[in-house]
């Protein structure tokens, strides 16, 4: 097959806005785009079943490589796009993989990479990464349990059992045509079907399963029951705590408070330091509580009293992933091309060839810069009613509504003042592009 092969150009963008340089530059970068764009997508419908490494570089900020698969990492999923679209998406794409590599320096050079909440963030994301990938495993076990995805479908639901519910419980679907009433019957029998028998299979996990605190270990029974509490909805009522709250904080030897005197919502933080030291070990896998983005949640359960399945379903899918790490479903190629798939929805294509750290720090450039603080941005009365002459047509139904002119115009002064938050990040991008050195390989 024939590939397309991209000579390197050397394009420095260092214009000034006002001078016909700055015109002539960017038509020769737009028709560079178009160029690019071109041959990416020629690449993605004729090439992207060859074995040869297609990676190639397509430009560079201030010295930085971006790759293919930083732009068209996740094109798997625009498979059925018209190749206009397809072209929009890639071009799109990569210019922001190039300005958010503009604004991830821009942040570097400021220091923001040694900011306190910048670094937080980032440990924050690094621990709910391994949280979503034990999760990621753990639903892909669970879809591919034969007698779970047979519990799952609705047409195994015999038309004889929709009929038999629907004459035992006429009353509940009073208002209701028969075929809709039958409708709904065969997804709620589907959905009743699939509980039980995830049940069933998640309790068996459990007798499999230990479980220990500081060393000592919870009784599977423990387990068990809070399974059986939240899986099968026991009726419990409000006041009962959960077994696996209670048997963690007395292997823990933490005490429950007395009921808290403070404001709803707000943290007891000597309980959350307390509670964010215990450590959970779900088989060979240890948790700390303190390090779930759930803490908090956890702290005000603990302060009314409550204790609900809120830790159970934390640690639901580090149950399950001890068997499927046992079965060698981790090592599964199946699996491991939707993790790296998963990867690229993350990375490429979602977010312009960024991992978290990237993200972050853009984001909090973002933030210091105030773009989006449309309170501090002014709209006419001129651009209010050139926008409304466009397009008032829109809002013809809320005008009639009570209020409804109010309404329309504090719907478009904010619309105005959106465009003008994106104009102004618009215009720092293009600042940091002239005065620095971003390359284009075509």
């Amino acid at each position: 097959m024939e590939c397309v092969r991209f000579r390197h150009l050397r394009v420095n963008i260092t214009i000034s806005r006002t001078t016909q340089t700055q015109r002539t530059i960017m038509n020769t970068t737009r028709a560079l785009f178009s160029v690019l764009i071109i041959s990416l997508t020629a690449q993605w419908n004729f090439a992207q079943d060859e074995e040869e490494d297609h990676d190639r570089l397509l430009a560079t900020v201030n010295g930085v490589e971006i790759h293919e698969s930083d732009v068209i990492g996740n094109l798997a999923g625009t498979a059925g796009f018209p190749d206009e679209q397809r072209e929009k998406y890639i071009e799109h794409a990569l210019k922001q993989a190039i300005d958010n590599e503009l604004l991830y320096q821009a942040g570097i050079q400021e220091g923001l990479d040694k900011d306190p909440t910048y670094l937080g963030q980032l440990e924050s994301q690094k621990i709910m990464a391994v949280h979503q990938k034990v999760e990621g495993l753990a639903t892909f076990y669970e879809q591919n349990i034969e007698e779970l995805s047979a519990a799952r479908d609705r047409n195994a639901i015999t038309n004889e059992e929709c009929e038999d519910y629907y004459e035992q419980n006429q009353a509940r679907y009073r208002g209701r045509s028969k075929d809709r009433a039958i409708r709904i019957i065969r997804s709620q029998l589907a959905n009743k079907r699939y509980r039980d028998a995830y049940a069933e299979f998640f309790m068996e996990l459990v007798k499999e399963t230990t479980c220990s605190v500081d060393g000592q270990s919870i009784p599977s029974d423990v387990l068990l029951e809070s399974a059986d509490r939240s899986l099968n909805m026991s009726e419990v009522r409000p006041s009962d705590a959960d077994p696996f709250w209670v048997a963690v904080l007395d292997a823990a030897n933490v005490d429950l408070p007395e009921p808290t005197t403070l404001p709803p919502g707000q943290i007891d933080e000597e309980l959350k330091k307390t509670l964010g030291n215990i450590t959970v070990k779900i088989g060979k896998d240890e948790v700390m509580l303190g390090d779930s983005h759930q803490i908090d949640s956890f702290v005000l359960s603990v302060q009314s009293g409550r204790l609900g399945p809120e830790l159970f379903y934390l640690f639901k899918p580090y149950i399950v992933v001890q068997k499927a790490v046992q079965e060698g479903v981790d090592k599964d190629p199946a699996y491991l091309e939707e993790k790296e798939q998963m990867s690229m929805m993350t990375g490429a294509g979602m977010g312009g060839g960024m991992g978290y750290n990237k993200r972050l720090l853009v984001n909090l450039v973002v933030q210091n810069q105030g773009f989006y603080k449309i309170e501090n941005y002014e709209v006419t009365d001129e651009e209010i009613e050139s926008y409304s002459t466009e397009h008032g047509h829109r809002y013809e139904r809320l005008r009639q509504r009570p209020n409804g002119e109010e309404r329309v115009l504090k719907m478009i002064k904010r619309i105005l003042k959106s465009q003008k938050a994106e104009t102004a990040k618009d215009d720092y991008v293009t600042t940091l592009r002239d005065s620095g050195d971003v390359q284009i390989h075509e």
